[in-house]
């Protein structure tokens, strides 16, 4: 059975800081195709969720439907921060927002397809760090970890970019450049171009059940090199993960147990 679209990473996150201009990149997110033909149109719900009781509606971000850049449409200033932290006059605030995925565009206050992942945006109370105070691996990388889910004897496509698009957008002064170091035969491909990472053939779970590779990014400013190494990781998932087919159309059925116990 075909489940459409999906997220090759469950959640994201990112900084944001007060009074980055509105226009500022700040991730891309990827959606990879169950089959040929599909395309991702992505979609932001107007809420930010604040906390398990409170939610605010979001004037701040918004995402290119079909290439799945979230960036800053509204300035976040003090009063903003303030009113989203709930006072609690700490240096940092987090607020979660939920990207959905279609193959379809969005009606404009859509939100019910069942494909979304989650975006946890650490609000932080400062503004931007100049370029120069930022070590490689800040420059280089997230937070995150680099470790995505890609469902077997699915089509190929590109499921990471390893630019960030915040520093790219705030540092145009400094050269960051990356590599994908793996063995011979691996069926990922880095595009220096883009610094996108694609899974290049259906993979196959029998075969191999995850990917160990490694992220290398090199900085230079004037005659300083600076470099990062980080894990790139990839597990396959397993066709027969995916919710059971019944024919009779619920999603319940009769299953009968059998204990067969020798002393």
């Amino acid at each position: 059975a075909a489940f459409g679209l999906y997220f090759p990473r469950k959640e994201y996150s990112e900084n944001v800081y007060i009074d980055q201009p509105a226009g500022t990149p700040l991730l891309r997110i990827h959606a990879l195709r169950d089959s040929h033909g599909e395309v991702a149109h992505f979609h932001l719900c107007q809420n930010l969720i604040i906390s398990r009781t409170r939610s605010h509606e979001n004037h701040w971000f918004q995402i290119r439907e079909k290439t799945g850049l979230l960036y800053l449409s509204k300035s976040l200033d003090r009063e903003d921060f303030n009113m989203l932290s709930v006072g609690n006059w700490m240096p940092l605030s987090k607020v979660m927002l939920y990207v959905f995925l279609s193959s379809h565009p969005f009606q404009e206050k859509e939100c019910d397809s069942a494909t979304r992942t989650a975006v946890f945006l650490s609000l932080i109370n400062a503004t931007a760090p100049v370029c120069s105070s930022l070590t490689a691996r800040q420059l280089c990388f997230t937070d995150m970890d680099l470790s995505f889910h890609i469902k077997e004897n699915k089509p190929p496509g590109t499921f990471h970019q390893l630019q960030l698009p915040s520093v790219h957008h705030l540092c145009q002064n400094l050269s960051i450049s990356y590599k994908l170091l793996a063995g011979e035969g691996v069926p990922f491909r880095y595009n220096e171009n883009t610094t996108g990472v694609s899974v290049t053939q259906r993979l196959d779970r029998e075969e191999r059940e995850r990917y160990e590779l490694i992220a290398k990014c090199t900085v230079r400013e004037g005659f300083r090199e600076m470099q990062v190494e980080v894990p790139f990781l990839v597990n396959v998932l397993d066709e027969d993960d995916s919710p059971p087919f019944l024919p009779n159309g619920t999603d319940t059925a009769d299953a009968i147990v059998e204990f067969n116990r020798k002393e």
